[in-house]
């Protein structure tokens, strides 16, 4: 698989090695502890050269301003300053690019016991349409798709099993019909992956809906297990976890399986697990590191890269930092609910 050669040619680069695999559990535990000396102190500063930062672009954004320069190019320059200050200044950006740095931990734990996972056919996932950043989507590795099915799987078996996926950029609607006859629906505001799924399997049941307006009542109720990848800030998880809620079955076989990010979820976390436990769930499992996902450098978020990267060059110059915003991969967990 092409992301299991991203991941060697990653590590080997990381921990300076030539050949793969010649890295055993003490050379890994040996990067892991450098990093973690060294991410102490890099996040100590990171606030403090941000505003910094911030300061810099201001002046230049007011200098640009005040300018007599008729140079075609001082309006694009201005508003990419703007977006640049802007960015800046969301508090969640600059916390996810520390929270790299132990995303790059957890990814490098992840890698050691990734070698003994299967290899999965990927004729489903052929022309599947790009992603989309104004749907927030971000696609998780084939591996975590077939993964996300064999949990499923592993918890019911019967052909009358109703499963519903909220959200289904992952295509893990067509991963499990290709193992089993229940009876599968997904439900997703991107018309064009609906398609997608609809002409590769049409025994899919599909629906248009946005999250935000509700669900149709005659899902209420209906489906004994429930998988969803809501976003990772804690407004975007209630809005897919209020209508998992509403249309599971209210037994004590029912399963809700949702993939959250706690270390990006922050303070909220607890809130969340609150808010879960209010509607009388439990939590029945917790997999770390269940699921992962290609942080592919497009869009938004490459100019979220391209910021911190110059940051880096002019302040840092730290291996660390740069290792963390290359790093190709990032991991959340998986909360198995349930009820009592």
């Amino acid at each position: 698989m092409k992301g299991k050669k991203i991941i060697k040619a990653f590590i080997t680069k990381l921990i300076n090695k030539k050949h793969w695999p010649t890295v055993d559990l003490k050379t890994y535990n040996e990067v892991i502890n450098t990093i973690k000396s060294e991410k102490e102190r890099i996040i100590e500063k990171l606030y403090e050269t941000v505003r910094k930062e911030i300061q810099n672009k201001q002046y230049r954004l007011n200098y640009l301003a005040c300018s007599n320069n008729k140079h075609t190019n001082i309006e694009t320059n201005m508003q990419q300053i703007s977006q640049e200050i802007y960015l800046l200044y969301d508090t969640k950006v600059t916390k996810f690019i520390e929270n790299l740095m132990q995303i790059l931990i957890d990814f490098i734990i992840f890698d050691y016991y990734e070698r003994g996972k299967k290899n999965w056919k990927s004729h489903i996932f052929k022309d599947r349409p790009r992603k989309k950043a104004n749907f927030g989507q971000q696609y998780c590795t084939e591996g975590t798709t077939f993964s996300r099915v064999e949990l499923i799987l592993r918890d019911f078996s019967s052909p009358d099993t109703k499963v519903l996926f909220v959200g289904d950029g992952d295509l893990c609607s067509l991963a499990l019909k290709s193992k089993v006859d229940f009876e599968i629906h997904m439900l997703d505001i991107d018309r064009e992956i609906i398609r997608f799924i609809e002409n590769k399997n049409t025994g899919i049941i599909t629906h248009k809906i946005n999250l935000a307006k509700g669900v149709p009542k005659e899902l209420h109720n209906y489906f004994d297990a429930i998988m969803l990848d809501p976003f990772w800030d804690i407004k975007g998880a209630e809005m897919f976890i209020n209508p998992a809620c509403e249309c599971i079955k209210k037994n004590k076989l029912s399963r809700i399986y949702v993939c959250i990010c706690p270390l990006v979820i922050g303070d909220n976390y607890w809130t969340l697990q609150k808010m879960i436990l209010n509607k009388g769930l439990v939590f029945h499992e917790i997999i770390k590191h269940f699921n992962w996902y290609e942080l592919n450098t497009d869009g938004a978020y490459n100019q979220v890269l391209d910021i911190f990267s110059d940051i880096n060059r002019k302040y840092f110059k730290s291996d660390l930092l740069n290792n963390s915003l290359n790093i190709p991969y990032a991991t959340s967990d998986m909360h198995i609910l349930g009820f009592l």
